[in-house]
């Protein structure tokens, strides 16, 4: 038997996917086109090259395990509802997006620990997994079932953290046979883009700077994470018009991790965006009585703006989306509270 198993990189990415978003645009506009046909339907048997190997899916798979929330995301877009995810309760606390996971989705322990026996007990016919954590299980993963290992940030030089999402889920969109349902994100995505772009420019706002940074308690102190534009939601944020002003050498994930004291380097005319939980409201709780940190320009000028808890800021596009039209609101002063 010959199966197709073609390694996605991101030149083949880009070919499948130059039609599909064609005839998924024709659905933005009220002017008249000629028809594009359909993506074609996968053909199984397939085998995906991917870091843990070659997995080869025999059918279209109906019970998948994924062990990441921008995963569980990916398939909620897709119009797919997981068997069973790891941790459950943090997703549903730290992810929003417009397609609610049912109340009967298994969960099968952390991100960081899956629980093999509850992986067995959720029956599933694939596993989404990560290729930096769980490499190493993969053996063990894939003796319970078909396992595929995606990435979390891009893996080749010169691809952005947004066309890492396109990338990914075109990979998943093949894979799974919903190449239709991945174009119509994505075009959802990149006309909202070009929609909050519109916004900021009308505002008289384009280029002026920003930071977004997450804010956590660590050892009693507060923490800051600052996100570059090498983070999903600096690159993000930036395709907006707006200039992301933390440029320093951050980890793969995009961003560093840096105490109140790095706030002084900001420009006095910059804007900072910011997430905490509302378990852990680092400003409220940490910095008001902090003389650092009142006596910078941004907070005593209120250009310092949430985003809200439940942003989530390593998703996919339904988070992108969320991220832009909210930092959007609050820059140009059309934002209920976040």
């Amino acid at each position: 038997m010959i199966h197709n198993s073609p390694r996605w990189t991101r030149r083949n990415l880009i070919g499948t996917g130059a039609g599909l978003a064609a005839a998924a645009a024709i659905g933005r506009t009220a002017v008249a086109q000629t028809p594009v046909a359909s993506p074609p339907a996968t053909s199984y048997p397939i085998t995906v090259a991917h870091d843990g190997g070659e997995t080869t899916l025999e059918s279209q798979p109906q019970r998948i395990v994924a062990l990441e929330w921008h995963l569980v995301e990916d398939l909620l877009v897709m119009g797919i509802q997981p068997v069973a995810i790891a941790d459950v309760e943090g997703f549903k606390t730290w992810v929003t997006i417009d397609v609610a996971l049912t109340d009967d989705v298994q969960d099968v322990g952390t991100r960081q620990e899956p629980s093999l026996e509850s992986l067995e007990a959720a029956k599933p016919d694939l596993i989404l997994g990560l290729d930096y954590r769980d490499i190493a299980i993969y053996d063990s993963l894939a003796a319970v079932a078909p396992t595929i290992l995606m990435s979390s940030y891009p893996q080749e030089d010169g691809v952005t953290p947004l066309e890492n999402v396109r990338d990914r889920l075109r990979q998943e969109g093949w894979f799974l046979d919903n190449a239709e349902a991945v174009e119509a994100a994505i075009a959802t995505m990149d006309a909202m883009f070009e929609d909050q772009a519109a916004e900021i420019d009308e505002a008289g706002l384009t280029g002026i700077p920003y930071v977004v940074t997450q804010m956590f308690t660590a050892e009693n102190q507060p923490t800051m994470r600052i996100f570059t534009d090498g983070a999903l939601i600096g690159d993000a944020i930036s395709a907006t018009g707006l200039e992301n002003v933390w440029t320093a050498e951050a980890d793969e994930w995009g961003f560093t991790t840096n105490t109140i004291e790095s706030f002084i380097e900001f420009p006095e005319d910059v804007n900072v965006f910011y997430i905490v939980n509302g378990s852990d409201d680092v400003p409220t709780e940490m910095l008001n009585d902090d003389p650092i940190w009142q006596s910078l320009s941004f907070v005593q000028e209120g250009r310092f703006y949430p985003l809200g808890g439940d942003t989530w800021t390593f998703g996919g596009t339904q988070s992108v989306e969320r991220i832009v039209t909210r930092s959007t609101a609050q820059i140009t002063g059309t934002a209920s509270e976040a």
